[in-house]
């Protein structure tokens, strides 16, 4: 698997980016941009919020107010931490060929949150956590039931989470660009040192998914991994339930 691709293209686009115009940047996953992968992205995008300019609204109104700014680059601590131990609870009882890529993504998302602690000036997460984490944590606990050891569902969650992340933090970059203050670069730099993590997570998982998505079902797996990706935590828990009497009928 070749997961190496022009890592500096997020911080680099001049404008806020669509989920497909992402991937169609970056070289080791625009070969990848086609079949039952590129049907389903085309068919769901136009469903997702985090794909349209409602969440670009939504970053913005964020980053216009310096609170609010924090807030929400403190609030990223248990994102990226949890998605760290999402990874590692799966990697409990799979040993399979992608292992090795898992473990380093997982260790990336615990740096990425030790990162944005220090820049908060907070404590680095642990399990004990905090009241501002369970949001985060619940979250990673109710898709971890959602994928129930199959490594597609995992793998599709996993990857789209990757691409929101991905979508965001061009709204970042460009915000940073366009209305620059005294934090500019501090904040920069910390998200320019995720995002080059961030390729590559968003990478590899593509190319994975590009092996991996053989059929109908597999097509099926990964609308529902898009839809549940602004799902609340009941709503992901539904699925998970259906998910499992399904495998059972």
């Amino acid at each position: 698997m070749n997961a190496a691709t022009s890592q500096s293209e997020l911080e680099r686009a001049a404008v806020p980016l669509t989920p497909d115009a992402i991937l169609r940047r970056l070289s080791g996953c625009a070969p990848c941009l086609r079949g039952r992968y590129a049907a389903t992205l085309a068919e769901v995008s136009p469903r997702l919020a985090w794909a349209g300019p409602q969440r670009l609204a939504a970053t913005s109104s964020v980053y216009a107010d310096p609170l609010l700014r924090q807030e929400k680059l403190a609030e990223y601590v248990w994102t990226e931490y949890w998605g760290g131990v999402f990874i590692e609870d799966f990697l409990r009882d799979y040993r399979g060929e992608y292992a090795k890529l898992l473990t380093r993504h997982a260790l990336d998302e615990v740096g990425h949150g030790n990162a944005f602690a220090q820049y908060a000036g907070r404590p680095a997460p642990s399990p004990a956590g905090a009241p501002e984490g369970l949001l985060a944590r619940d979250a990673y606990a109710a898709y971890q039931q959602w994928a129930n050891g199959d490594l597609v569902a995992f793998l599709s969650i996993l990857h789209v989470l990757e691409l929101r992340t991905a979508v965001i933090l061009t709204h970042w970059f460009c915000l940073l660009e366009t209305y620059p203050g005294p934090d500019r670069d501090a904040i920069h730099s910390l998200l320019a040192r995720i995002s080059r993590d961030e390729v590559f997570h968003l990478t590899y998982t593509l190319q994975a998914l590009d092996a991996l998505l053989v059929d109908d079902a597999a097509s099926r797996t990964l609308t529902e991994a898009f839809m549940l990706s602004e799902a609340d935590v009941p709503t992901i828990l539904d699925a998970a339930r259906r998910r499992r009497e399904g495998a059972h009928a």
